[in-house]
């Protein structure tokens, strides 16, 4: 059923299929969520705003997408979402575990449920099909560690998302460097605490340069 809900929004309602994998896949591969306008930040960089001009010839040569066409799909995708405050402003995130689910199978190359009639070969560790989707999975995480890193440590929101997004891109140099840097270790600690500085520590466990 989610999986219609996405084609329609990709072809029925005209948003094009590059707006709708990259703003679901960029929300369900945060940490806690995004801002409207880190959401808005992320997908005019690239394939989304090609596929706009593209789209749109007629429009005015611009380098965001404007504002109202993620406004209509906010309004299309508001009964999946939930809203928290975040360092004062209002983060997005999926409110159902099953929307997330879906939107990680469809866009950001999660593992979906094999049949015994389907090819197991595909399922199989190391296989062409596993590698990519992992790859699909890092390069969007790299991407969100890049655009998180250019906010600077002072920007709360950089400080929740920064060393998630480096270790699930596996960029362990990039990692070591922040959880080495006096200052985000400063600046974490005194606006989140404690606790929430150890999380990062936890998420970069499974680092093999350590």
């Amino acid at each position: 059923m989610l999986q219609k809900l996405f084609r329609r929004l990709e072809h029925v309602d005209g948003y094009g299929e590059p707006f709708i994998r990259f703003t679901l896949g960029d929300l369900g591969a945060s940490r806690f969520g995004l801002t409207e306008d880190e959401i808005l930040d992320l997908i005019s960089d690239g394939p989304v705003l090609r596929d706009f001009r593209d789209r749109n010839p007629e429009s005015p040569d611009i380098n965001r997408i404007p504002w109202i066409r993620w406004s209509r799909l906010l309004l299309d995708i508001e009964p999946y979402l939930s809203e928290r405050s975040s360092h004062g402003m209002n983060v997005l995130s999926f409110y159902h575990s099953q929307f997330r689910r879906a939107v990680e199978i469809e866009f950001l190359g999660g593992e979906q449920p094999h049949s015994q009639h389907q090819d197991m070969a595909s399922a199989q560790p190391g296989s062409t099909h596993e590698s990519n989707s992992v790859e699909q999975l890092r390069s969007r995480h790299r991407e969100m560690a890049a655009y998180f890193q250019k906010k600077g440590f002072l920007s709360g929101r950089a400080i929740d998302e920064l060393v998630y997004h480096q270790t699930e891109a596996e960029d362990w140099p990039a990692v070591e460097r922040t959880l080495t840097s006096v200052s985000f270790l400063f600046i974490k600690a005194d606006t989140v605490g404690v606790f929430a500085l150890l999380q990062d520590f936890g998420c970069s466990s499974a680092n093999p340069l350590k």
